[in-house]
Protein backbone atom coordinates (compact mmCIF):
# COMPACT_ATOMS: atom_id res chain seq x y z
CA UNK A 1 0.00 0.00 0.00
CA UNK A 2 2.98 2.25 0.53
CA UNK A 3 3.80 2.12 -3.18
CA UNK A 4 0.26 3.06 -4.14
CA UNK A 5 0.34 6.00 -1.74
CA UNK A 6 3.63 7.15 -3.22
CA UNK A 7 2.37 6.70 -6.79
CA UNK A 8 -0.75 8.72 -6.06
CA UNK A 9 1.32 11.67 -4.87
CA UNK A 10 3.43 11.75 -8.04
CA UNK A 11 2.05 14.01 -10.70
CA UNK A 12 2.11 12.00 -13.91
CA UNK A 13 2.72 14.55 -16.64
CA UNK A 14 2.67 13.80 -20.37
CA UNK A 15 6.42 14.48 -20.32
CA UNK A 16 6.92 11.76 -17.72
CA UNK A 17 4.84 9.26 -19.71
CA UNK A 18 6.65 10.08 -22.94
CA UNK A 19 9.99 9.64 -21.20
CA UNK A 20 8.78 6.22 -20.03
CA UNK A 21 7.73 5.26 -23.56
CA UNK A 22 11.01 6.47 -25.02
CA UNK A 23 12.97 4.60 -22.34
CA UNK A 24 11.16 1.38 -23.26
CA UNK A 25 12.20 1.83 -26.88
CA UNK A 26 15.75 2.80 -25.97
CA UNK A 27 15.99 -0.37 -23.94
CA UNK A 28 15.02 -2.30 -27.05
CA UNK A 29 17.58 -0.62 -29.25
CA UNK A 30 20.44 -0.79 -26.75
CA UNK A 31 20.08 -4.29 -25.35
CA UNK A 32 17.21 -6.30 -26.76
CA UNK A 33 17.97 -5.72 -30.41
CA UNK A 34 21.56 -6.87 -29.94
CA UNK A 35 20.43 -10.17 -28.44
CA UNK A 36 22.10 -9.53 -25.11
CA UNK A 37 18.90 -9.54 -23.09
CA UNK A 38 18.27 -13.27 -23.18
CA UNK A 39 21.59 -14.59 -24.29
CA UNK A 40 20.71 -18.10 -23.15
CA UNK A 41 16.99 -18.38 -23.76
CA UNK A 42 16.96 -16.50 -27.09
CA UNK A 43 13.44 -15.20 -26.62
CA UNK A 44 14.35 -11.53 -27.08
CA UNK A 45 11.57 -10.88 -29.56
CA UNK A 46 8.99 -11.47 -26.82
CA UNK A 47 10.66 -8.81 -24.68
CA UNK A 48 11.09 -6.59 -27.69
CA UNK A 49 7.36 -6.85 -28.50
CA UNK A 50 6.40 -6.26 -24.85
CA UNK A 51 8.43 -3.04 -24.74
CA UNK A 52 6.91 -1.82 -28.00
CA UNK A 53 3.41 -2.61 -26.71
CA UNK A 54 4.15 -0.73 -23.49
CA UNK A 55 5.27 2.32 -25.43
CA UNK A 56 2.21 2.06 -27.67
CA UNK A 57 -0.16 2.03 -24.66
CA UNK A 58 1.39 5.29 -23.47
CA UNK A 59 1.02 6.75 -26.97
CA UNK A 60 -2.64 5.66 -27.10
CA UNK A 61 -3.26 7.33 -23.76
CA UNK A 62 -1.80 10.64 -24.91
CA UNK A 63 -2.87 10.49 -28.55
CA UNK A 64 -6.27 12.25 -28.22
CA UNK A 65 -4.50 15.34 -26.86
CA UNK A 66 -1.65 15.00 -29.35
CA UNK A 67 -4.05 14.80 -32.31
CA UNK A 68 -5.52 18.16 -31.33
CA UNK A 69 -2.13 19.82 -31.06
CA UNK A 70 -0.12 18.10 -33.79
CA UNK A 71 -2.08 15.75 -36.06
CA UNK A 72 0.93 15.20 -38.33
CA UNK A 73 3.10 13.99 -35.44
CA UNK A 74 0.30 11.71 -34.25
CA UNK A 75 0.07 10.17 -37.74
CA UNK A 76 3.81 9.76 -38.03
CA UNK A 77 4.04 7.92 -34.69
CA UNK A 78 1.15 5.62 -35.67
CA UNK A 79 2.92 4.83 -38.97
CA UNK A 80 6.20 4.09 -37.17
CA UNK A 81 4.46 1.70 -34.78
CA UNK A 82 2.99 -0.03 -37.85
CA UNK A 83 6.48 -0.42 -39.34
CA UNK A 84 7.84 -1.99 -36.15
CA UNK A 85 4.87 -4.36 -35.85
CA UNK A 86 5.25 -5.39 -39.51
CA UNK A 87 8.84 -6.44 -38.81
CA UNK A 88 7.78 -8.29 -35.65
CA UNK A 89 4.84 -9.99 -37.41
CA UNK A 90 7.20 -11.27 -40.07
CA UNK A 91 9.05 -13.15 -37.33
CA UNK A 92 5.98 -14.74 -35.77
CA UNK A 93 5.94 -18.47 -35.38
CA UNK A 94 2.84 -20.14 -34.01
CA UNK A 95 1.81 -18.25 -30.88
CA UNK A 96 5.20 -16.65 -30.47
CA UNK A 97 8.28 -15.58 -32.33
CA UNK A 98 11.24 -17.26 -33.95
CA UNK A 99 14.36 -17.58 -31.82
CA UNK A 100 16.48 -14.48 -31.77
CA UNK A 101 19.47 -16.49 -32.98
CA UNK A 102 17.66 -17.22 -36.24
CA UNK A 103 17.57 -13.54 -37.19
CA UNK A 104 20.00 -12.36 -39.83
CA UNK A 105 22.22 -9.31 -39.33
CA UNK A 106 19.93 -7.57 -41.82
CA UNK A 107 16.85 -8.41 -39.70
CA UNK A 108 18.51 -7.01 -36.59
CA UNK A 109 19.58 -3.84 -38.41
CA UNK A 110 16.07 -3.34 -39.82
CA UNK A 111 14.53 -3.67 -36.38
CA UNK A 112 17.06 -1.35 -34.83
CA UNK A 113 16.42 1.31 -37.49
CA UNK A 114 12.62 0.93 -37.15
CA UNK A 115 12.83 1.35 -33.37
CA UNK A 116 15.02 4.44 -33.66
CA UNK A 117 12.68 5.92 -36.28
CA UNK A 118 9.80 5.41 -33.84
CA UNK A 119 11.61 6.70 -30.75
CA UNK A 120 12.50 9.99 -32.43
CA UNK A 121 8.96 11.30 -33.16
CA UNK A 122 7.68 9.67 -29.96
CA UNK A 123 10.14 11.69 -27.89
CA UNK A 124 8.80 14.90 -29.49
CA UNK A 125 5.32 14.11 -28.21
CA UNK A 126 6.16 15.31 -24.69
CA UNK A 127 7.38 18.68 -25.92
CA UNK A 128 4.23 19.20 -27.99
CA UNK A 129 1.93 18.23 -25.13
CA UNK A 130 3.72 20.28 -22.50
CA UNK A 131 3.44 23.17 -25.00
Amino acid sequence: HLLRAKVETVEVTPELLVTGATDLLNEVSTSKVTGEEDRYSHTDLYDFAANVEGAEKIYELLNPALKKQDAALSKEIAARFKDVYALLDAKKQGDGYVLYTSLSKQDVKQMSVAINELAEPLSKMGIVLEG
